[in-house]
């Protein structure tokens, strides 16, 4: 299984002393800004945002987002790569058949008009995929 690679970066684990302490974010309403602050384990954060506990939530909907991906692309699959064979029977063409990262990528074509943003979905979905095409093995 993957991890965050900011959970074993040596400067993040430096400042976190060994779970000794985590890091947040505090409103800083003087400057309009977020702050990144560091503080002990354990201690209440009144009302900041755990960073750690964000990237762990923002990961686990990544993963569950790209999980959706799949089955919706497995099943895009299977009905395109079904038109395809009856259209061989019936018109005698040889159509390539559709892997499920070209219906993945279809899909996220589809949605997304911002290049940035379908590199960064259909590269988390590569991910998931990857880790699903071992465990199917």
């Amino acid at each position: 299984r993957k991890k965050n690679f900011l959970f074993y970066d040596s400067q993040f684990q430096t400042i976190l002393e060994k779970a000794n302490y985590t890091i947040y974010a505090k409103e800083d309403k003087a400057r309009h800004r977020m702050s990144i602050v560091r503080g002990k384990s354990g201690s209440a954060i009144d009302g900041n945002v755990g960073i750690q506990d964000l990237l762990r939530k923002v990961d686990a909907f990544m993963k569950r987002f790209s999980y959706f991906i799949w089955r919706w692309a497995n099943a895009y699959m299977i009905k395109e790569n079904n038109k395809r064979i009856e259209r061989k029977a019936k018109e005698g063409l040889e159509l390539e058949i559709m892997t499920v990262d070209n219906a993945a990528y279809s899909i996220i074509d589809k949605f997304l008009s911002n290049q940035q943003e379908k590199r960064i979905i259909f590269s988390y979905y590569s991910k998931f995929n990857m880790g699903q095409r071992i465990l199917s093995s």
